[in-house]
């Protein structure tokens, strides 16, 4: 499969529920699209999460190798989890300003669901030249029941914890979401062959 060259600075944005699959799908990708970068919103999370170890003085205080904290502390909902996708929105804009393809990897389902498309990002994006790309990814429910437990992480571990819990998660981030309609995007459908999805979103990509 050779790489694409997009014409236009675009900004392509990777959703999904947990266990959706997506990010397996964009580590693939964007070894095809030239001048693509991928920003994972969990790793933001996590260099944001990170904290110095008292023992580290200095320049050693940089290594951030302390006690890491857990995403169910206040501290995650305060001042890290809106501040990941900012983050991640104005890294996006310094790299189409310099006609780049920045791929963001988050969630984005309750986001969706509550008009971050059109209320956000839109807004934030108005006085910069580019195209936007939303790539959704989905699998059937129980496939991604079964990678969530598979993978047992501290992001997941509340949605595990009992069929009341499983099911409060879904309503509240449905695999496919009827909001998503509101925009143009292309549903990518995790259980296909890997080749056959990367070709699919490299030919949706192409589209200008």
């Amino acid at each position: 499969m050779d790489k694409i060259q997009l014409e236009t600075p675009t900004l392509i944005l990777g959703g999904g529920i947990a266990g959706s699959g997506r990010r397996a799908v964009l580590k693939e990708l964007v070894k095809y699209v030239s001048d693509a970068f991928l920003i994972h919103k969990d790793t933001i999370n996590g260099a944001f999460l990170s904290t110095p170890n008292p023992s580290d003085t200095g320049i050693h205080a940089y290594k951030l190798s302390g006690e890491r904290i857990p995403v169910n502390d206040p501290y995650y909902n305060m001042y890290v989890r809106l501040q990941s996708y900012r983050c991640m929105l104005e890294l996006a804009k310094d790299n189409l300003l310099a006609g780049k393809h920045p791929i963001l990897d988050g969630n984005f389902t309750k986001e969706i669901r509550a008009g971050y498309l059109d209320e956000v990002v839109g807004p934030f994006f108005e006085d910069v030249s580019h195209q936007t790309k939303l790539l959704f990814f989905h699998a059937d429910e129980a496939t991604i029941r079964r990678r969530l437990t598979d993978r047992y992480n501290e992001w997941d571990a509340a949605k595990l914890e009992s069929e009341e819990t499983w099911r409060r998660f879904l309503e509240e981030q449905p695999i496919l979401p009827s909001e998503l309609e509101r925009s143009p995007h292309l549903k990518v459908d995790t259980n296909l062959p890997l080749e056959e999805n990367i070709q699919k979103i490299l030919n949706y990509l192409s589209l200008e």
